[in-house]
């Protein structure tokens, strides 16, 4: 999928570099704002390390289902999504693993000002983001009843999302946009029989527990308030205080949507 990332990259530097239109000069942070429903499917590749499990690398592909609303008021945008990954052949060697995760996200975005890329005028937003997130891990291997054999987090997140979209025409937009928890209330799965295992509930910071995400977009309006979306989608989960469990994804991404 790195090369799906590097053609990506090409092809919007390659839409950059176009002779600027007129009906960019046109354009405000509220009209090119992303309003309305949008339905998206992604598919790439995933690796997990859930030392709580295995201190194995277990990898494959995590498949993805997503739906999201936005809609900018009179100052500022904001955007509702919900997405579900999940697959049950994630494997290390001859063991394999279902893997669940689910978010729920809220974020709200500010026009911050105008970027100068060329010719080009990008259009740039920040603002505060809040995040439900459950992440499960059931590996095929049998249980005793008192070893579980499958581990969990969830966490309840505050952070920092922006984005930036840029018009190449009437009917296209190349957009980038990163988001990245700040503080979160976490739940870990621990040891059960140990007494002495630390709280399954703590409060994490960026440095302890996190969860990050970049994307490269391209949007093509097809017919009056339909748009079809191309993109490059990079997601990392680390949560360290517990057994650590880290992953890393990197997802092709189309989407359709229905604006405003």
């Amino acid at each position: 999928m790195r090369s799906t990332a590097v053609l990506m990259t090409l092809a919007i530097a390659a839409l950059l570099a176009a002779p600027a239109v007129a009906a960019q000069s046109a354009a405000t942070h509220r009209t090119v704002f992303p309003q309305g429903l949008r339905l998206s499917t992604g598919v790439g590749s995933f690796a997990v390390r859930d030392e709580y499990l295995s201190r194995e690398q277990y990898s494959g592909s995590l498949p993805s289902l997503r739906a999201s609303w936005s809609r900018f008021h009179e100052r500022s945008g904001y955007r509702l999504s919900a997405e579900l990954r999940s697959a049950d052949g994630i494997s290390s060697d001859a063991v394999s693993a279902q893997v669940t995760e689910f978010a729920l996200d809220l974020d709200y975005l500010y026009p911050a000002g105008r970027v100068s890329l060329g010719s080009r005028q990008g259009f740039f937003f920040v603002g505060p983001s809040s995040e439900i997130f459950l992440y499960f891990n059931k590996p095929d291997i049998a249980s005793d009843g008192i070893n579980i054999a499958f581990s969990f987090a969830t966490l309840f997140s505050a952070g920092v999302t922006s984005e930036l979209v840029v018009p190449v025409s009437s009917r296209l937009d190349v957009s980038a946009s990163a988001r990245l928890s700040l503080l979160s209330a976490c739940v870990r799965m621990v040891d059960l029989e140990d007494d002495d295992e630390e709280s399954p509930l703590k409060l994490l910071t960026a440095a302890s527990g996190t969860r990050a995400g970049a994307a490269l977009r391209v949007r093509y309006r097809l017919l009056g308030r339909v748009t079809l979306d191309v993109g490059y989608e990079a997601l990392l989960l680390r949560v360290t205080p517990w057994d650590r469990v880290v992953s890393a994804s990197d997802n092709l991404v189309v989407a359709v949507g229905l604006g405003l």
